[in-house]
């Protein structure tokens, strides 16, 4: 177990590395290259995409972690996809930690628990030049706990036929439908939405288009959710984008972005 406070600025450990590749796997999905920032709170990733057309926030709590060190606020650029092929290298059932140094180096040490067998890598960090992204304020006109792996699959299956999906609301009758429609066909699907009884808000008709292909991407975060059993929590909401937040835990989370398609494109 490295020690962190010894000439570093932050650090984490995971007991699973599975976790962390799975995490940065379905970051990976939607950018390439991100700031990854460590707070006192936790450990963040908040980027926008190459095309502008989605943003994906990732904020893992300090709480999370087996351990968290943080001596200042440290934020460096990476390459994911370098870092995704470090972490392929390990054993999944090994822990791994992510140290960042006095020099702003960021480094990837695996390890078997109780043992003194250790890996050590460092990945080049880049410089990134972006404006820094703040939330977005959701109000809550619709919002609705979805049944993963049922999202999973609807997504899938509308991305092999249809480049865009419509989602629209029935605030009377408290449901939400998928549809698409094309020279091949069409179809229109209710929404599994669960616990109906508890948090469900449809409180607007909204009708809004969205690309399949960035849908498709989001399910990398879905099948994690799944993975801890945690909740997936679809919103809209009027002259706002889809947000998708897939749970980690109770306290960490991916969120999902999306600006729906412009009517006439």
């Amino acid at each position: 177990m490295p020690t962190m406070n010894n000439g570093f600025n932050a650090g984490c450990t995971l007991s699973s590395l599975k976790q962390l590749k799975s995490i940065i796997t379905a970051i990976y999905q939607v950018v390439q290259e991100a700031n990854i920032e460590f707070t006192d709170e936790g450990f963040k990733i908040m980027s926008l995409d190459a095309a502008h057309v989605c943003i994906i926030e990732f904020n893992m709590h300090a709480s999370s972690f087996e351990h968290f060190y943080c001596k200042k606020n440290v934020v460096v650029g990476m390459k994911l996809e370098q870092l995704t092929k470090v972490l392929k290298i390990g054993n999944p059932n090994k822990s791994v930690s992510i140290l960042i140094d006095v020099d702003d180096n960021f480094h990837i040490q695996m390890f078997i628990a109780n043992t003194p067998q250790m890996s050590g890598f460092e990945i080049a960090t880049i410089e990134i030049h972006e404006d820094r992204l703040t939330e977005i304020d959701m109000p809550e006109e619709i919002k609705v706990n979805v049944d993963g792996e049922w999202l999973s699959d609807v997504i899938t299956g509308i991305n092999s036929v249809s480049d865009n999906v419509n989602i629209y609301s029935e605030s009377e009758k408290k449901i939400i439908y998928f549809k698409y429609e094309n020279v091949e066909g069409k179809a229109t699907i209710p929404c599994a939405i669960e616990n109906k009884e508890d948090g469900c808000i449809i409180e607007e008709d909204l009708r809004y288009s969205f690309s399949t292909k960035y849908l498709l991407n989001f399910m990398k975060g879905v099948q994690l959710s799944n993975t801890f059993q945690q909740k997936i929590i679809l919103q809209l909401a009027i002259e706002r984008p889809l947000l998708l937040i897939c749970k980690i835990d109770d306290v960490s989370y991916i969120k999902y972005y999306l600006a729906a398609k412009i009517e006439n494109e």
